[in-house]
């Protein structure tokens, strides 16, 4: 697999290999597919204030029963 493919490709090459299996419905999922939380991860580690707060409220949200 070539390392420089876009999003768009790199989601287009995993949902074409034959032992591709949709994922279940899980409101983690929803926006980022099996990343969100790598994304958060990074933008944690990475970004800048006003982003990790709004990455936290998100992290908040999503683990409140």
């Amino acid at each position: 697999m070539d390392p420089n493919l876009t999003s768009d490709q790199l989601i287009g090459y995993h949902r074409s290999r034959e032992d591709y299996a949709d994922s279940e419905d899980n409101t983690l999922q929803f926006a980022y597919g099996d990343h969100r939380y790598t994304k958060m991860t990074y933008e944690l580690k990475n970004e800048d204030d006003k982003l990790k707060i709004k990455t936290l409220k998100q992290l908040i949200e999503d683990f409140t029963l």
